[in-house]
């Protein structure tokens, strides 16, 4: 003890400033009684381990050499008030050790008699190692502390959740202060450590870091929260904190606390009254429906709540009387027209929100058709004139539209009648009319009359029939042809299917057929001979019906060119359909035939497959010299076959080389199946001409003579430039002549994907390029009987929309 009050001899010097008539006894042994604990504390913290659980730890004791009992005893005491423990044994005469039997496993000893060091080593520390580890002389009643010869393990542990709580008032304007209470874990219950405190927002950043002009963490650990503002209501902070220990980098954190939420205290202003719903300073309503709002206050102190009522014109708020004083429900008629004010009240004064209430209204639509007010649907006739008008009483003024069927808004009138009352209530009619001056069955469907304001939206509907006879509907993939091609030559099989326009539904009622030598139709059984179904309302449409034809007899060669004729009636119209069943035959000539690139001793062709039914195509490229003094004039083969498979695209090129300059050649392309052959008109090319370029003279020459073979060459490519334009005029104006020289002009029809041509001298099939295609075993067609199917057009399905420019694979063909 007198070691303690020597120690602490500046700090009782302190208090010789204090005059002890001045003060009660009792206070200054309060003040030594802190000092000497404080310095006890010191001691030991300063002779202290730090060290987390589950690891190992050395402590180090010296023994004095002037013990006097045989056994030094290093025992535990937890500081919990429970009996300490023997730890390890050591022996005066030999300096050895013996470990209590509940450290055996757990405990290694490590000893120097010349130092008089034990050093300990505990593996795996728990919590209930923790405490002073104390060195006694002897044992039983005749031990003795030994001073000097003691530690203090510390094992650093997870501190209780904390919780915050504040130390002064939330006001505006002034600075909020929260303390983050500590509970610490950590044994033994005298360690000594410090608390770090870690403060976060709602968003589990940190604050209070230096810098931080918001939030101060003062040397407390407590945080400031600077010049509290409403903004600030709502917000939330939470705190963790960790034991701090020399030696322990890490030591565990505990759990947040519980989020502590900002409540300022202070006058109400607008933004502490919530309205449930939310809503804006004016509000809609139509007459007869509910008004319904809750008025709540975030106020501290909390505040008193209630409603008031401005009339229309009036200047003066009245209460509310109300069931709950917060709670607006109201019924809304003319009269309720106004402002609504929330007053929110407390000991530092009120604050108030308030909406205008405008009573709006939007009747239902009368729908006139005709100048005659219809239900909800009429039936019209093909052509008719129809005048549909939407009359509707609303206010404010409404939007008014007609869509049509597919909800494509129409072109309308639109008019407005000036408001006129009725009694008490005030009519504002407005209208919108749209007109179609020929119907057509096609425009049958529901028409919507939509008409909508600030408040809300109605739709009427009325339904269109319009009756009207069957007709084609051009639907892809689902239209009926004037004529259908098989290939007589193998099992001919017939089904197609189409949409047929019409309202009232039709029916097919008749099939009948005529051969192509007969002029006499023959009745198609419906039930042994062909076979008829339909599917009505095809997407929906009541005007739309699909039909499935099909002939279940056996078709054979007599049924080449027979035209079948299909009979569809309705409950008002009856209408015939023909189509005509033509078998294949060999393809059309290869069309759009261009040589793109001519060179010295080359020449490139491009062409375009013609029509070939399906069937696998070939193609034959030959070639002939026209001038039998440079070459051969016989027809010779380029290449034999060309797949069709070979082109890229609707294309196909092939090069020629090895041809002779400046020499006319005549191509031609055959095109083949397996119903027959077709060759394309011959055309002339001619090869580009080879440069010739003599030898350039030696540098001795004179300049003289170098301008003049430079003046030779140019004046040279002139020239032949000028003979290639010559030649290829001519060649232009005889091909053109060639084409015209039968006087005739042909027109080229489409009949289910076969060119027909019709010209003075009857019909053969023709081409799309410039010269008469040659043919093989072509079906004989009467244009007659075509024309009286379907009128001629000029369409092709397969008109080429490509360029030269889209040309496929390449195929260059050497001359032998």
């Amino acid at each position: 003890m007198s070691i303690i009050l020597t120690n602490q001899q500046n700090s009782l010097e302190s208090l010789s400033n204090y005059s002890l008539e001045n003060m009660h006894i009792k206070s200054f042994f309060l003040v030594l009684c802190f000092l000497l604990w404080q310095d006890i504390v010191s001691n030991q913290v300063s002779n202290s381990a730090a060290t987390l659980e589950n690891v190992n730890v050395n402590l180090t004791f010296e023994i004095p050499r002037d013990v006097q009992e045989e056994i030094t005893v290093i025992k535990l005491d937890r500081g919990d008030g429970s009996r300490s423990q023997n730890v390890l044994f050591i022996y005066k005469s030999d300096f050895s050790t013996k470990v209590e039997a509940t450290y055996t496993n757990r405990l290694t000893v490590t000893t120097s008699a010349s130092e008089r060091k034990v050093e300990i080593a505990i593996s795996g520390v728990q919590s209930r190692d923790a405490g002073m580890y104390q060195c006694w002389n002897g044992t039983g009643i005749t031990e003795s502390l030994i001073t000097n010869c003691s530690q203090k393990l510390i094992v650093v542990r997870k501190p209780m959740p904390r919780s915050i709580q504040p130390l002064t008032s939330a006001l505006e304007g002034q600075t909020l202060k929260l303390s983050c209470n500590t509970s610490s874990r950590s044994l033994p219950a005298d360690h000594g450590l410090s608390s770090y405190i870690l403060w976060q927002d709602e968003l589990n950043v940190t604050i209070g870091r230096p810098g931080d002009k918001k939030y101060v963490v003062n040397a407390e650990g407590q945080l400031e929260i600077l010049n509290l503002e409403y903004s600030d209501m709502g917000r939330q902070v939470t705190c963790t904190s960790s034991d701090r220990a020399e030696g322990v980098a890490t030591p565990p954190v505990s759990d947040p606390s519980p989020p502590y939420e900002i409540r300022i205290q202070g006058k109400p202003s607008a933004m502490n009254i919530i309205l449930t719903p939310p809503l804006e300073t004016k509000i809609i309503r139509i007459e007869l429906e509910s008004l319904d709002y809750t008025c709540t206050a975030n106020c501290e102190p909390r505040c008193t709540v209630k409603w008031s009522f401005k009339r229309q014109g009036h200047l003066i708020f009245s209460p509310l009387q109300l069931s709950e004083s917060h709670i607006l429900n109201l019924k809304v008629t003319q009269k309720d027209r106004g402002t609504y004010r929330c007053n929110a009240t407390n000991k530092h004064g009120e604050a108030s929100r308030e909406f205008n209430l405008e009573v709006y209204y939007l009747n239902t639509p009368v729908l006139i058709v005709n100048q005659t007010m219809e239900d909800r649907s009429i039936v019209v006739m093909e052509e008719d004139l129809i005048s549909l008008t939407c009359l509707v009483d609303a206010f404010p003024a409404p939007h008014i539209r007609w869509n049509s069927p597919i909800a494509k808004e129409l072109s309308t009138k639109k008019d407005y009648f000036p408001a006129a009352s009725s009694g008490e209530v005030l009519h504002n009619i407005y209208s919108t009319t749209f007109s179609m001056s020929s119907i057509k069955v096609e425009d049958s469907g529901m028409y919507s009359c939509e008409v909508n304001n600030s408040v809300s939206s109605v739709k009427e509907h009325i339904n269109i029939s319009v009756l009207g006879p069957p007709s084609l509907a051009n639907i892809p993939g689902l239209k009926l042809t004037p004529a259908y091609f098989r290939d007589f030559s193998h099992n001919v099989s017939l089904n197609v299917s189409f949409v047929i326009k019409s309202f009232p539904e039709p029916s097919v009622v008749a099939v009948t057929s005529t051969g192509n030598n007969s002029e006499s139709s023959q009745n198609e059984d419906m039930a042994s001979d062909v076979s008829i179904t339909k599917v009505p309302k095809y997407k929906g449409k009541d005007y739309l019906t699909q039909f499935t034809f099909s002939v279940i007899r056996v078709i054979d060669i007599n049924d080449k060119d027979r035209t079948f004729t299909l009979t569809f009636n309705n409950s008002k119209f009856s209408r015939d359909f023909r189509f005509i069943l033509m078998d294949i035959g060999p393809p059309k000539a290869a069309t759009n035939i261009s040589t793109p690139d001519i060179q010295h001793d080359s020449v490139q062709l491009m062409w375009r497959p013609g029509p070939n039914w399906g069937l696998k195509q070939y193609f034959g490229v030959e070639f002939r010299c026209l001038d039998n003094t440079q070459c051969n004039s016989t027809w010779m083969t380029a290449i034999p076959n060309v797949p069709e498979q070979a082109t890229n695209g609707p294309w196909t090129k092939v090069s020629i080389t090895n041809l002779k300059p400046g020499t006319d050649y005549e191509f031609r392309i055959l095109s083949i199946n397996s119903r027959g052959s077709v060759t394309s008109e011959p055309f002339q090319r001619r090869t580009a001409e080879m440069a010739i370029i003599t030898e350039l003279p030696q540098k001795e020459e004179t300049e003289e003579l170098n301008y003049g073979i430079i003046a030779g060459i140019i004046a040279a490519a002139v020239a032949i430039i000028f003979i290639t334009i010559v030649i290829y005029v001519a060649a232009h104006k005889t091909n053109c002549a060639s084409r015209k020289k039968d006087g005739t002009r042909s027109t080229y029809v489409n009949v289910g994907g076969l060119a027909l041509r019709d010209s003075r001298k009857g019909l053969s099939q023709g081409d799309t390029l410039q010269t008469n295609a040659h043919t093989s075993d072509l079906p004989k067609v009467n244009i007659e009987q075509l024309k009286s199917l379907y009128k001629l057009s000029n369409d092709s399905p397969e008109k080429d929309k490509a360029t030269p420019e889209s040309a496929s694979t390449e195929i260059v063909v050497t001359t032998l």
